[in-house]
């Protein structure tokens, strides 16, 4: 029984590159090739080690473990589900990637990444709105790096949407275990 027909999926890749071939200018591609840097694996390493160290002065000593297991989870995830698919990359990107296309680990670490500190700092502001602003600033970014990756013609939005789901289940998991362990401790 197939929920999702491959012609379906080259539809809604063909109408996003499409979309983002038309929108092509100068300044963009500056924009969007910062926000697919963001998502560099150094880059990562370092916004996961500075997170670290924040969690650490706030205490929240049983975040630090579980953000670096469901991030070094994430990675595994990505680098297993790109060798299982083998989808290429789509041709005439703006920069040149090695690698397969499916899923986006830059969009699974995002929101992986994301949703863990929303998670993990979801008491910390008393005020509704600078709650609110902090959801909405972290998934604003978590959609921009994944726009990112479509823009620069280094995935189809099928890699973006399949790596974006992937990391969020992902994070779901993380977060229904951690309520379990520390429910039951």
């Amino acid at each position: 029984m197939n929920f999702i027909r491959l012609d379906e999926l080259n539809v809604i890749n063909a109408y996003a590159t499409d979309f983002f071939t038309s929108i092509h200018s100068p300044f963009l591609t500056k924009f969007f090739l910062v926000l697919t840097d963001i998502g560099n694996p150094v880059h990562i390493a370092l916004y996961c080690l500075v997170l670290v160290m924040v969690m650490w002065l706030h205490k929240k000593y049983e975040h630090i473990i579980q953000f670096c297991v469901t991030i070094g989870v994430s990675a595994m995830v990505a680098y297993v589900t790109k060798i299982l698919v083998q989808l290429p990359r789509p041709p005439g990107g703006v920069i040149q990637e090695t690698g397969y296309s499916f899923a986006s680990a830059h969009a699974m670490i995002a929101v992986v990444f994301c949703v863990l500190v929303i998670y993990a700092y979801k008491n910390h502001f008393q005020n509704i709105w600078g709650r609110r602003c902090f959801v909405f600033l972290l998934s604003l970014a978590c959609v921009c790096v994944g726009l990112s990756r479509v823009y620069l013609g280094v995935h189809y939005m099928t890699d973006v949407l399949a790596g974006a789901l992937i990391g969020l289940i992902i994070a779901c998991i993380s977060i229904v275990m951690h309520e379990r362990h520390w429910r039951n401790n």
